[in-house]
C-alpha cells in the first residue's frame, strides 16, 4: 500500500502576514524562509506532493523561484513544476503563480490559464486593481506503478471587486476550467487550491467536479486567518484511492496550510 501526502499552501508571495484577519491586508517583511520552515515542519521525507499558490518568481519568465524547491521538499529526489501567472503588485517581485513540488516521478504536466472577465476596483493599497487571469497546474505522477493526477488551482478574488464567483461573468471561464480538469485528471485524482469562494459554496461554482467528476472533499474548516470562511480545499476521487483524513496547519500567510493523507494499493 503506497502512502501519499498532499498539502496546499497560499504563500502570500513570500511575505509574512501580520494582521488579525485576512481582511487586514497586513503585509510584513519578505521572508520566504519562514514559509519554507512552516511547510517543512509538516512535510514527510518522501511520498509527498506540495501544491503552492502565490509563489513569487524573481523574473518575468519565472526562471528562478524564490521559494526554493530544494528547501521545500526534504529529499534530493524531487520534481518542481512552475506556472508564473500574473505580474505582482508587491515591491521586488516580477511575477507570481503556481508551483508543485513532488517526490514521485512525473509522467505529464498541464498548465491552464483561466481567463478573467473584465473587472476593476480600488485595491486596499489605494491603487487601481484589475482582475487578472488565474490558473490550474496539473501533474500526473507515478505512485506504486499507477498514475495519480494532482491539480493545483487558484481562482479569482471576486469579492475584492464587489461581485461573486456565482456571477454570470464567471460562468464561462469556470465551466472551461472544469472541462480542462476533467479532461486531464487520471481515474485516481486529487484537486487542491485556493478557490476564493468566500461568498459561495464550492459545489455551486464548480458543480461538474462533484457531479460528473465524483470528487469529494477531504477537509472542512475555516482556512482564512481570523475569518469563518473555507476557501482552501483538497478534493479527491478514485476507485482505489483512499483518503485517511485531512488536517489544517498554521502557516505564515493569511491562509492555513491544508493537508490530506492518502493510500493507493
Amino acid at each position: 500500500m503506497a502512502k501519499v501526502t498532499v498539502a496546499f499552501y497560499n504563500a502570500y508571495q513570500g511575505f509574512l502576514f501580520q494582521g488579525e484577519s485576512a481582511n487586514d491586508h497586513a503585509l510584513g517583511s519578505y521572508a520566504p524562509r519562514d514559509h519554507i520552515a512552516a511547510v517543512r515542519a509538516i512535510a514527510p521525507s518522501d511520498d509527498f506532493v506540495l501544491c503552492l499558490a502565490e509563489v513569487p518568481f524573481d523574473s518575468p519568465t519565472g526562471e528562478s523561484p524564490l521559494l526554493d524547491a530544494h528547501q521545500l521538499v526534504s529529499t534530493v529526489h524531487h520534481h518542481y513544476i512552475k506556472f508564473p501567472l500574473e505580474r505582482s503588485w508587491l515591491p521586488g517581485i516580477y511575477t507570481y503563480g503556481l508551483a508543485i513540488a513532488a517526490t514521485f516521478p512525473v509522467l505529464s504536466v498541464d498548465r491552464y490559464r483561466v481567463r478573467a472577465p473584465s473587472f476593476n476596483c480600488t485595491g486596499p493599497d489605494g491603487r487601481p486593481w484589475t482582475l487578472h487571469d488565474k490558473g490550474a497546474l496539473t501533474i500526473t505522477v507515478l505512485v506504486a506503478g499507477r498514475p495519480l493526477s494532482v491539480t493545483c488551482v487558484h481562482l479569482f478574488p471576486a469579492f475584492h471587486f464587489g461581485t461573486s464567483l456565482e456571477s454570470r461573468a464567471f460562468r464561462e471561464p469556470l465551466e472551461a476550467l472544469e472541462r480542462r480538469i476533467l479532461a486531464t485528471a487520471a481515474p485516481e485524482a486529487i484537486i487542491c487550491g485556493d478557490f476564493n469562494n468566500r461568498d459561495s459554496q464550492l459545489r455551486t461554482i464548480l458543480p461538474n467536479l462533484f457531479a460528473r467528476g465524483s470528487f469529494r472533499n477531504s477537509i472542512s474548516g475555516p482556512t482564512l486567518r481570523g475569518l469563518p470562511h473555507q476557501v482552501d480545499y483538497i478534493l479527491w476521487r478514485g476507485t482505489d484511492l483512499v483518503c485517511l483524513g485531512g488536517e489544517l496547519w498554521p502557516g505564515k500567510s493569511d491562509h492555513s496550510i491544508v493537508l490530506a493523507r492518502f493510500e493507493l494499493p
